[in-house]
């Protein structure tokens, strides 16, 4: 008789580990994690297409408009808006985040529209950081040069990023 019980509990515990997740009929939609959507704590899936090198030898990133044409200020600008002109509200910040293969001298700011605050941290993230505050309407331009933070100048030879901000008041 013990043989069919161990034989009956592995098969009650597929039943229930089938269970989760599926439509409990209540109507109401749920995750992988059993929780509905408002609830679930795995961040949406995004697709993003990787940066690409172009014959020139520059790198894109898909979204990042380095035409001249003004765009959202994204919360977090890296060195893929090099050339971008990026717009901004009086009052509001953003990240500024430059890639730690070089060593960053402090961005320059041609006009008072911005304010730079340097962001320093006890262990590498991997990268410099700035917040960026608009303090008042104008275009700002910001130029960040890098040196090679590495042994290997054909692997990181110096650079530098520029772009423009469009405050708005």
């Amino acid at each position: 008789m013990a043989r069919p019980l161990l034989t009956f509990v592995p098969l009650l515990a597929l039943a229930v580990l089938a269970a989760c997740g599926s439509d409990d009929g209540s109507g109401a939609e749920t995750t992988t994690s059993g929780l509905p959507p408002e609830e679930s704590t795995a961040p949406p899936a995004t697709t993003q297409s990787p940066p690409t090198t172009a014959a020139s030898g520059t790198t894109t990133t898909p979204g990042v408009s380095t035409t001249g044409a003004p765009q959202p200020a994204p919360d977090v600008i890296t060195e893929a808006f090099d050339g971008a002109v990026l717009v901004v509200q009086v009052g509001e910040e953003r990240t500024l985040q430059l890639d730690s293969t070089w060593a960053w001298d402090i961005p320059v700011l041609d006009g008072p529209g911005l304010e730079l605050t340097p962001v320093d941290y006890l262990l590498d993230p991997g990268y410099f950081e700035w917040i960026v505050t608009a303090v008042e309407p104008g275009t700002v331009h910001l130029t960040a040069v890098g040196s090679p933070n590495c042994d290997d100048a054909a692997r990181c030879p110096p650079t530098e990023v520029a772009m423009t901000f469009a405050v708005e008041g």
